[in-house]
């Protein structure tokens, strides 16, 4: 773009998220009445709140006692982290890739 000659700039007002975090994607979610935010999951939560819950397949989710934390359940690989240290996940997974091979994570 640095070079570019033909390049228009139109104003425009909306709302942006880059979706680059767990974090980000909790705060664009539907939550319920505890602030919980819930992707694919059947869930049954007992003192539970703030939490980012992602399964697939509408599994069912027993949770207890989790406050603010990250549960994304893929098929190879179960991350149970907290929000609080969400920018450590991609180290975490890369530590899973080089721990287990490169289809995890």
């Amino acid at each position: 773009m640095e070079y570019a000659t033909h390049v228009y700039v139109l104003p425009a007002t909306f709302d942006w998220n880059d979706l680059g975090t767990w974090g980000s994607l909790y705060d664009k979610l539907d939550k319920e009445e505890n602030r919980n935010a819930i992707v694919n999951a059947k869930p049954i939560l007992q003192e539970a709140s703030g939490n980012m819950i992602r399964t697939t397949n509408k599994k069912v989710v027993v949770i207890d006692g989790l406050n603010d934390y990250i549960v994304v359940d893929k098929e190879d690989v179960l991350l149970i982290y907290p929000k609080a240290k969400e920018q450590d996940i991609k180290r975490v997974l890369q530590k899973v890739k080089d721990t287990f091979g490169e289809n995890y994570g």
